[in-house]
């Protein structure tokens, strides 16, 4: 997921809404929830240096890590 893509965190009606670069993460507020995105950055033996974000969603102590290759869900703290 390209860091510059990131758009905006939307809280309505009690949900959690984060998009970016095409994917789109809605966490429904049924308890302990959080959303936001975390940036890592990606080095490259051939090509330059990128940035990297994923979309991190939490309720109640599970977390689900999503970006347009993969979907992750766990209850570890994981970064890009």
């Amino acid at each position: 997921m390209d860091a510059s893509k990131y758009n905006r965190i939307v809280h309505e009606d009690g949900s959690i809404q984060v998009d970016g670069d095409g994917v789109k993460l809605l966490v429904m507020n049924d308890g302990q929830a959080k959303a936001f995105s975390r940036v890592g950055l990606r080095v490259g033996v051939r090509g330059p240096e990128s940035a990297v974000r994923w979309l991190v969603g939490e309720l109640n102590g599970v977390r689900v890590y999503v970006s347009p290759e993969a979907v992750i869900l766990t209850t570890q703290d994981l970064y890009p």
